[in-house]
């Protein structure tokens, strides 16, 4: 059993899906666990659950994470990957 069957079993990934781009894919290697690299390259990203879920591409979300975030240099850790249905992350 893959690490994500549940959550696509409980989640059904929605008809807006977008595959990551290599790039999207080399840039987080290393950083977010191989698992969420292989969930991105097998489904993408895009609504789940009929929207209740979205699983985001983070690098759509690097210029407000660098806003909101005081001194971001010590968040490089930090790598938003999904969102609830009220944008909630």
């Amino acid at each position: 059993m893959k690490v994500f069957d549940l959550f696509v079993s409980k989640y059904p990934p929605g008809n807006d899906l977008r595959k990551p781009t290599a790039e999207t894919l080399e840039q987080f290697q290393g950083k977010v666990p191989a698992e969420l690299l292989n969930f991105w390259q097998e489904y993408g990203f895009g609504n789940y659950g009929g929207g209740l879920l979205k699983i985001i591409d983070p690098t759509d979300y690097i210029d407000m994470m660098l806003w909101v975030l005081p001194h971001p240099v010590s968040y490089k850790h930090i790598q938003t990957f999904r969102r609830k249905s009220h944008g909630i992350f």
